[in-house]
């Protein structure tokens, strides 16, 4: 390929639309994808943790009973997402979902909202007592499929089954 065509390519395709795939982070960092599934009773946060060499280090789902909203969805899988990170006191995390508007607002620190307001705060909350290099990103739904699977399949279980299925096995 020329230059000539390297370059009309890229300005015909901005970076975001070249990412379809889930990219490793770099080597010092690990990354957590979130996304939510929503259902008339409630909705459903996957977690996925990957490390540079792809390997899915830990994949969670968590239940949240009447939350329908899929915006709000999205933010307590964003939070859920804080939280574990938080939890293991992990030290650099790049943070990935498929909302683009919940995205912003993490990386803006607006908590203004008045929907989401309360759910942003406490991700505020937890970040500001934690020793964290962090990065919010938005990606497309197609480099988040793997944080989503594990969403769906955490809505469709029992609350028993969900404290014991093994979603990191399910997913290979």
């Amino acid at each position: 390929m020329s230059v000539k065509s390297l370059l009309l390519f890229l300005l015909r395709h901005p970076p975001s639309s070249r990412l379809l795939s889930w990219v490793p982070p770099p080597d010092d960092f690990l990354k957590i994808n979130f996304d939510a599934a929503v259902r008339v009773s409630g909705c459903s946060s996957g977690l996925v943790i990957r490390g540079a060499d792809g390997h899915v280090a830990l994949a969670v789902g968590f239940q949240h009973s009447g939350i329908t909203d899929p915006y709000l969805a999205e933010l307590l899988a964003a939070r859920d997402a804080v939280s574990l990170l938080v939890s293991k006191s992990l030290p650099r995390v790049i943070i990935e979902g498929d909302s683009e508007v919940v995205v912003r607002q993490l990386r803006q620190g607006d908590s203004s909202d008045s929907l989401g307001g309360p759910v942003l705060r406490d991700c505020f909350l937890l970040l500001a007592s934690a020793s964290v290099s962090l990065e919010f990103r938005a990606v497309p739904r197609t480099a988040n499929r793997a944080a989503h699977r594990v969403a769906q399949r955490a809505l469709l279980l029992s609350p028993l089954e969900l404290c014991s299925f093994d979603f990191v096995g399910w997913l290979h």
